[in-house]
């Protein structure tokens, strides 16, 4: 049975590296750097079941660079998400986290291959929930009977004790 759970939020954080380039053709050069922007998904999952579980999130993020979206319009007119998974690039992975009932967690995946400044990009998840197991609490019995050594007695003469005792 797999866990309950509620998707509380999911949003697209971003960070940057700093890209530097270097050009030399012929006595010509010339370089630089610049702060490129990429995407981090964010989903923010909430374990609603009454015991503890793993949620799993698949994301998958679907990017073109400007240049082929801008080539495809020209030669096609519109251009939208499908032509972005039809043409681009797919960069995918998981992330999980493991929550106590009722309590809130966010899986996060990372893409520094997709610069947000000139890429057209999306992206998409899928949750899925760990099976929770049912477990019957079963109480070990075992009968114990308690004993006494039992003394038993047996009539001898004096002579016989001495002996054989």
């Amino acid at each position: 049975m797999p866990l309950d759970y509620e998707v509380t939020k999911s949003y697209v954080d971003k960070d940057t590296y700093t890209y530097q380039w270097y050009t030399e053709i012929g006595g010509l050069s010339g370089g630089g750097t610049r702060e490129v922007p990429f995407p981090i998904g964010c989903v923010v999952v909430k374990n609603t079941d009454n015991v503890s579980g793993m949620l799993n999130v698949h994301f998958s993020f679907y990017s073109v660079t400007e240049t082929m979206a801008n080539f495809y319009r020209d030669a096609f007119g519109e251009f939208d998400k499908e032509d972005i998974r039809a043409l681009g690039n797919k960069y995918a992975g998981n992330d999980s986290v493991n929550l106590e009932s009722g309590k809130t967690g966010t899986a996060k995946f990372t893409v520094q291959d997709i610069d947000m400044d000139r890429n057209e990009w999306f992206w998409e998840y899928e949750v899925t929930p760990g099976t929770k197991t049912e477990y019957n609490q079963v109480e070990k019995q075992r009968t114990v009977t308690k004993q006494r050594p039992e003394t038993r007695y047996k009539k001898v003469t004096l002579f016989d004790y001495w002996l054989h005792y």
